[in-house]
């Protein structure tokens, strides 16, 4: 009866050998196709740029991407306000989301 025992445990150990295989190559290939199909340099740099997202009653409303995050601003004939949406810390086990407004008026003709 030891010899059954030892077999199927055998036969259990080889299939969860053959499993672990199977599952780092699915994740190899996963990586590999991110790196192949995934953002270029150059549409990383692209997102950098700021870009019209809308515009209304002569304003318009401009995002770029920079550090993780998407920054925001708008311009509305000579002035141009921004807006920071942000986490931060306050204590242990505490965060709160912050928004800072900023408004530059430009040179008007």
């Amino acid at each position: 009866m030891s010899d059954f025992f030892e077999d199927a445990l055998k036969t259990i150990r080889v299939t969860l050998l053959i499993v672990l295989i199977a599952m780092i190559s699915i994740f190899a290939v996963i990586l590999s196709l991110q790196a192949m199909f995934g953002p270029s340099d150059e549409q990383r740099a692209m997102g950098r740029v700021p870009a019209v997202v809308s515009s209304a009653d002569g304003c318009t409303v401009y995002r770029f991407y920079d550090n993780s995050s998407w920054h925001y601003f708008t311009k509305c004939g000579g002035t141009v306000t921004t807006t920071k949406n942000y986490t931060e810390n306050c204590g242990k086990g505490c965060t709160r989301s912050r928004t800072e407004n900023m408004t530059t008026e430009g040179n008007q003709p």
